[in-house]
């Protein structure tokens, strides 16, 4: 059982041509047609405490974090926003919660991508994406801390680190 009640309702978004975001499910394969802003503020209205913000466009590229939808994000919710998707070094991190109001940065291709890379030294080609891992390109843009070294930089930029309750 978990220490807290909290719902973490999951939000992908994507910029549409005329500067707004729009929400899509399925890894971003599926279009629903409804503004970020709204479905913010229905879930909200639904008992949601918090909501995991993934930028669609930036999500595995290790361009850094897109400040716009946060900041659109934070602006129109009551309830925290931890944003979510292109963070590829410590200063990506650092930058969003110093320009932005986002209450917490939630990391992955920063860890599992170069992880993998050091883990297989021949990548299967039956599981996962063989090819970006064969290729190794946009390996290149991310930063080769452990999890631990990343914890430890944060502190020493003044960034506190959230406990997570265990099961």
């Amino acid at each position: 059982m978990f220490g807290s009640s909290t719902i973490i309702v999951a939000i992908e978004a994507s910029r549409q041509p005329n500067g707004t975001y729009l929400a899509f499910t399925d890894n971003g394969r599926e279009h629903t047609g409804v503004d970020v802003i709204s479905w913010i503020k229905e879930v909200e209205k639904r008992g949601a405490g918090e909501i995991l913000l993934t930028s669609i466009d930036n999500e595995g590229t290790g361009q850094g974090l897109d400040h716009d939808l946060i900041n659109i994000a934070t602006r129109s919710s009551s309830i925290p926003i931890i944003a979510h998707g292109g963070a590829a070094d410590i200063s990506h991190v650092t930058d969003a919660v110093r320009e932005t109001k986002v209450d917490a940065v939630a990391i992955a291709s920063m860890l599992h991508y170069p992880a993998l890379a050091t883990l297989l030294s021949e990548p299967s080609t039956e599981e996962g994406n063989s090819e970006f891992l064969r290729t190794q390109r946009p390996i290149k843009r991310y930063g080769q801390e452990q999890l631990a070294e990343i914890k430890k930089l944060l502190k020493e930029n003044g960034l506190s680190i959230r406990k997570v309750a265990k099961c």
